[in-house]
């Protein structure tokens, strides 16, 4: 027992947890019209909560407010206007996500296990003044908190499919964190540490046996 409570101590202590945001121009680009683009940062609509720690609201032109381009309206179900990947780090076993956006967006994984990807939260169709009337919006409160596991043995990425609804500013905001498994020498390496760490400390244990 002594020797397994090691061994998965040595493996947790080994995971990496990576903060992925958008807007920092890091393994994420956007499909619009059936052409692949990067990321644009905008300037929000004084409405929209405030971006994620780490994060910017991105589109794929300059749709924010002021912007210079109005993006088409989309049906909900329907092709989106826009949508948006994060490509994660190889290795990836289990993300978060905090998602906003105007109107609002589907979430979805897609790994190994899901190539066509998992929905992991519904576009709303439920609209108020500005966007949609709760998750996932744009205001204060309506923001989207979720996390899923991910097959670790090969590519994985989140896809956000953007909705706009009503004219006028469209965006979207996320950031999350993705955990990666230990690399295998790493992994060995201190689990053989781990388990010459627990021969060294049995003579003690079976000391304090033979003497309950």
């Amino acid at each position: 027992m002594l020797l397994l409570i090691i061994l998965l101590g040595a493996f947790a202590a080994q995971a990496d947890v990576i903060g992925y945001y958008s807007g920092d121009g890091l393994n994420e680009f956007n499909l619009h019209n059936l052409v692949i683009g990067n990321n644009v940062l905008i300037n929000p609509d004084p409405v929209w909560m405030a971006a994620f720690p780490g994060s910017h609201w991105i589109s794929y032109a300059n749709t924010g407010n002021p912007g210079t381009v109005s993006p088409p309206n989309a049906a909900i179900p329907g092709a989106p206007t826009a949508s948006f990947f994060e490509v994660l780090p190889l290795g990836t076993y289990y993300l978060t996500l905090n998602v906003l956006a105007d109107d609002t967006a589907g979430v979805y994984l897609e790994d190994l296990s899901n190539p066509l990807g998992l929905l992991l939260k519904a576009p709303n169709p439920l609209q108020d003044g500005h966007c949609a009337a709760g998750q996932i919006g744009c205001e204060v409160g309506e923001n989207w908190m979720g996390s899923s596991a991910v097959n670790p043995n090969g590519f994985a990425r989140v896809r956000y499919e953007v909705y706009q609804r009503g004219g006028g500013p469209y965006g979207l905001d996320y950031n999350g964190t993705a955990s990666t498994v230990p690399e295998p020498g790493s992994a060995w390496l201190l689990a053989t540490g781990g388990v010459l760490f627990g021969i060294a400390r049995l003579p003690n244990w079976l000391r304090r046996r033979r003497n309950r």
